[in-house]
């Protein structure tokens, strides 16, 4: 009994050495991933960086929105000043040096929601659309 004990006790010792101690390779990936799985129990630290091309069409994007949300049919929206407020919030973002890659995927993302609904808002929406998948969002 005490040998089969013992047996137990090196093999599940064993086992826990092996999984605490696994190191897997270093990958780095520059470019639009989703997803990667190296193996199981496998765990990743993600950074996604923007740079400084992807940074001006959101600039540009923004800007354009801007001006849509000034011409004459807009006015009549419920939260004109709401959504003008997100589009400048976004882009300050978006011109920053460090800029939070979080915030500006969050504020693209409210700002493609709200004007796929309005039709007057079709052409900003369809400038925005193509910038999200940047951010592994994905709209109609």
């Amino acid at each position: 009994m005490i040998d089969k004990m013992k047996t137990e006790l090196e093999l599940a010792a064993a086992a826990a050495n092996r999984s605490t101690s696994k190191t897997g390779p270093n990958i780095t990936i520059h470019g639009a991933v989703g997803l990667v799985q190296t193996g199981d129990g496998s765990q990743a630290t993600v950074h996604q960086h923007i740079d400084a091309s992807l940074k001006q069409q959101v600039v540009s994007a923004l800007d354009f929105c801007l001006q849509e949300l000034e011409k004459p049919e807009n006015r009549s929206i419920g939260n004109l000043d709401d959504l003008k407020g997100l589009v400048v919030d976004t882009k300050t973002e978006a011109e920053k040096p460090h800029s939070n890659s979080l915030k500006i995927a969050s504020g693209l993302r409210s700002l493609a929601e709200t004007t796929k609904f309005i039709a007057s808002l079709g052409p900003a929406y369809q400038v925005l659309k193509p910038l999200l998948s940047h951010f592994n969002i994905h709209l109609p």
